[in-house]
């Protein structure tokens, strides 16, 4: 997926589609912005108004390498939209790059998906004691 103007046809795709009208599915999903740039595809938008801005950056030539390597950038694109975009997320995290500048308002608010998960509560494991059994055709190896 070298072609030139490959992320051009990958956002290309990615607007079309939600510019074709609202699908009920979608809900209040609204893309924001997009930008073509080489082989990397950016796309700014908002799971519906109460969540953050968010960012996903594609990288087609790794993107494409996951898939089938006779994919269209408009292939690539329906498989982002129905596994990344349309794939609720609910955060992202807060980088210190400069991809969204010139999308949107407040380029440093947005949130970008897949570099790492946000911090979350320390989630406490409660083990079951040794000798523990259970009645059922499950027992927890001990």
């Amino acid at each position: 997926m070298t072609e030139q103007n490959s992320a051009d046809r990958f956002v290309a795709r990615i607007d079309a589609f939600f510019r074709a009208g609202p699908l009920g599915y979608i809900g209040d999903f609204e893309l924001l912005a997009t930008r073509a740039d080489g082989d990397v595809a950016t796309v700014v938008y908002r799971e519906n108004p109460h969540r953050p801005v968010l960012g996903e950056r594609f990288d087609l030539v790794e993107w494409g390498s996951l898939f089938d390597p006779d994919l269209t950038p408009e292939g690539l694109a329906d498989i982002a939209i129905a596994e990344q975009l349309l794939d609720p997320t609910g955060r992202g995290v807060t980088l210190d790059v400069d991809w969204a500048d010139g999308l949107v308002d407040n380029p440093r608010e947005v949130e970008w998906v897949g570099f790492g998960e946000p911090p979350q509560q320390t989630r406490v494991e409660h083990p079951d004691p040794p000798g523990t059994t259970y009645d059922s055709s499950y027992s927890p190896p001990t």
